[in-house]
């Protein structure tokens, strides 16, 4: 496998706990996108599902020469996560050390 190196630390800031669509199912490609799919609900910030949250963590398999750094942050919703206080105190603290 060709290693890739972006060159940088990566720091991945993510939340789950919350339910969240992770899969749409429809009853026949017939009848797409006009019916109703049934959501199948799993772990997420309610907005993104957590597997997709998640990727993130497979830039250590790619880029080893530099550390990836994943945090994660229980029971957050996704568009809370940005005025979440320990997030904020966690990217400036990142950012303290790379000046």
């Amino acid at each position: 496998m060709l290693e890739r190196n972006l060159g940088v630390a990566i720091h991945c800031l993510y939340s789950g706990g919350i339910a969240t669509p992770q899969r749409l199912v429809y009853d026949s490609a017939a009848t797409f996108p006009d019916s109703q799919p049934i959501v199948e609900m799993g772990d997420g910030d309610g907005t993104v599902n957590l597997r997709s949250l998640e990727a993130c963590g497979r830039w250590r398999h790619v880029q080893r020469a530099h550390p990836v750094n994943l945090t994660y942050y229980d029971d957050v919703q996704h568009n809370k996560l940005l005025h979440h206080h320990q997030m904020i105190t966690d990217v400036l603290r990142v950012a303290r050390r790379i000046q």
